[in-house]
């Protein structure tokens, strides 16, 4: 969402049939806001209609509350000690994902866990930022895979399934944007390019560098958990679903390290809004840094 990409093969042209070794690749477009906003186009071997199995997702089964919010009571100061929440022996990802702010906007929250989980996860409510306090590995999406490291921040766009492959245990922040994700307005010129002056360039985003390969060690292909409404389910497919050759255009999930981050400096305290480095519909993500 920071400006256009491409990767692998893609047709001639949009809406133009791409053939690869006689078969007919079928063309997935995929929107932010039906065909009035931003969006790419993802050339995949089929599309994905051959689901065979979907259950209702049991959040007792391994400890994922998709609301993740305790009942209302009397409203207290809260300190949240987050770094006393070790990472659990065989729980991954959303396993081990707690929230603990939460509104109309968004919610925040954090995910420490050692274990990889085989399935991936569609987050059909709202976009994902995880900012990455310790660990390393390789965010896998259908737009293809993101190397990641520590003090990234990986924004995956609503709808887009991903999961997270480790090479040691993993400390996230997590912030869900359930009316919109990006770049503040005023970094951004009227053609829609950053500025001279933003806090970051383009150069500085790090989109997938290449594409997906479900191999044979998820055999059978791996079950996708989709999150819609706050209520979890789990679809299985004859195949991998999202086969994908190629894809280009302006929605895609990309990586942001915080040390490229240019802070604006002074010899008084600026106010928190010069410290802004994502920007959503309610709320804005700063960094406040040497």
């Amino acid at each position: 969402m920071i400006h256009y990409a491409r990767l692998g093969t893609i047709a001639e042209r949009a809406h133009k049939v791409l053939r690869i070794d006689g078969q007919m690749i079928a063309e997935h477009v995929f929107t932010r806001e039906g065909f009035a906003d931003l969006y790419s186009i993802l050339y995949q071997r089929r599309a994905p209609t051959h689901e065979t199995y979907v259950r209702v997702f049991d959040s007792g089964e391994d400890g994922f509350d998709p609301l993740g919010v305790a009942q209302p009571g009397t409203p207290r100061r809260q300190h949240f000690r987050t770094a006393s929440l070790g990472a659990t022996p065989g729980r991954g990802f959303l396993a081990s994902r707690k929230i603990f702010l939460h509104n109309g906007d968004c919610t925040v929250g954090v995910s420490h866990f050692a274990s990889e989980q085989k399935e991936f996860f569609v987050n059909g409510d709202a976009d994902e930022v995880l900012f990455v306090a310790e660990g390393s590995g390789t965010l896998e999406t259908i737009f293809g895979c993101i190397e990641f490291r520590l003090h990234d921040y990986l924004v995956v766009p609503r709808g887009v399934p991903y999961r997270l492959r480790i090479k040691a245990a993993v400390r996230l922040f997590c912030v869900e944007a359930f009316r919109g994700f990006g770049i503040p307005r005023e970094f951004l010129n009227h053609r829609g390019q950053l500025k001279l002056d933003a806090p970051y360039n383009e150069r500085d985003f790090r989109p997938p560098a290449k594409l997906l390969e479900v191999s044979g060690d998820d055999a059978p292909p791996p079950e996708i958990i989709v999150c819609r409404n706050r209520k979890l389910s789990v679809h299985r497919y004859t195949e991998w679903p999202y086969d994908v050759v190629g894809w280009d255009g302006y929605v895609y999930p990309f990586a942001f390290n915080v040390h490229n981050y240019k802070p604006k400096t002074s010899t008084y305290h600026l106010p928190p809004t010069s410290h802004c480095v994502f920007e959503a519909k309610g709320f804005v993500i700063m960094n406040f840094v040497p």
